[in-house]
Parts: C-alpha cells; structure tokens; sequence
C-alpha cells in the first residue's frame, strides 16, 4: 500500500517517523547516561576499598614507626588522602549525573506525547486509506449483491438491510480470524505497528500527572542549585 498512500497519509507517516527517531534519541541520551552512572557507582565502590586498605596500611605502619615521617609513611598518607578525595569527587559526580539522568528522562516524557499522537494518526489513517481504496476498487460485486439481498428480505421481512449486513459482517470476521498482515504485503501498517507504542524512558506516574511533574520540577531545580553550590566549593 507505500505506493498508493494519500498525501495525508504519507505526511502522518511522516510525522509519525520524525516523533519515533525524536524519541529514540532521548532514550538513547538517557541509557548513555544511566551506563554512565552505573560506571560511577562501581569506581566509588572499588574506590572506597582501596581507600580503607590504604588507610588501615597507614595506620599500621605509622605506628610501628611511632611516628617517624618516612618517605614510605608519607607516599601512603599521599595515597591515603588521595582516595578520600576522589571518593567525594565521585560522589559530586555521580550527583551531577543523577541530576542529568532526571532531564534526560524530562526530555523523553516530552517527546512520547507527539509520538503517542502520531502513532494514533499514522495507524487509523492508514487504516481508512486502506479501506476506502478496498471498497473503490472491489466493492461493486458486493454492493450488487447486497442490495439484491436487502430487497428481496425487504418484502417479507422489516429488516432486509440488516440481513444482507450480516452476511457481510459474519464472512469478514470468520475470514479475519485467519488472515496474518505480515504475509500480505502490508509494510506500513507492521511499521507503524498495531499496539500503542511503547513509552520507554518515560516516568509513567509523573507523565500522567501534571500536578507531580509541578512539584517535582520544582524540587529539581533546588537539588540542581544545591549541586552547583557544592561544586563551586569543591572547586
């Protein structure tokens, strides 16, 4: 059906294309920064190891030196502290990211609106494209029996056209049951897919909440003014 698609159809096809790929890459921008998080997370553990084995190594030796600076006790307190360090510069990091994970996620609710939209528009406009074209091309046997049907129940029986309908309606829906779309030639409709799109990346209880998303934006915008306070003393 690609080449015979309406220029209404193409252009909701279109934008409903151009609301996937937008969203897809929001997705993407936030795994990229959840990897990055759980990178983190595993550096400050093994960070965290090393500073307490470092730590007990110091303490043992400056004691059995009773207090002599050696140049060994020293290169340990250097280490020592410099674990500590990057313990707190990772835990600053891993807030940073945190904070940039929250805005990414912000950005994919934002795009799964158009793509919830253009998933609905693409999918039932192609879907009466498809059946207009049907009943123009192949509809006029059908019709002519139809009507020969309705007319004739209509001499004994109040309800002639509803009687040739349902011959119409029972032939479709036992024939329906059986027929597979992705064995005929229907590329549109399995791209465009016929379940409502999946929202990944999306926060569900804040998308379908105004009231929440208002109160959370608002306590992330003090969590990101709280953040760059303590990376401006860290500096």
């Amino acid at each position: 059906m690609s080449e015979n698609s309406t220029p209404t159809v193409s252009k909701e096809l279109a934008d409903f294309r151009e609301a996937r790929e937008a969203h897809q890459k929001n997705v993407q921008a936030l795994r990229e920064i959840e990897a990055a998080i759980a990178r983190c997370h595993q550096q400050l553990k093994e960070t965290e190891e090393q500073g307490q084995q470092a730590k007990s190594k110091w303490r043992e030796l400056f004691h059995s030196l009773r207090g002599e600076m050696t140049e060994e006790l020293q290169a340990q307190h250097t280490q020592r502290v410099s674990k500590r360090e990057l313990v707190k510069e990772f835990d600053l990091l891993i807030e940073g990211l945190e904070l940039d994970r929250i805005s990414a996620q912000s950005k994919c609710a934002m795009t799964a609106g158009p793509l919830e939209i253009t998933h609905k528009a693409a999918l039932l406009s192609h879907a009466d494209e498809v059946m207009n074209q049907a009943l123009r091309e192949h509809a006029v046997h059908l019709i002519h029996a139809f009507n020969i049907k309705r007319v004739a129940y209509g001499v004994y029986y109040s309800n002639g056209k509803e009687c040739a309908s349902s011959d119409i309606i029972n032939f479709l829906s036992q024939f329906s049951s059986v027929y597979d779309l992705s064995k005929n030639n229907e590329p549109i409709h399995l791209e465009i897919g016929a379940e409502k799109p999946y929202l990944d990346g999306v926060d569900m209880d804040l998308y379908k909440s105004p009231a929440k998303r208002m109160k959370y934006y608002t306590e992330l915008k003090a969590r990101r003014e709280r953040y760059e306070e303590m990376k401006s003393k860290s500096l």
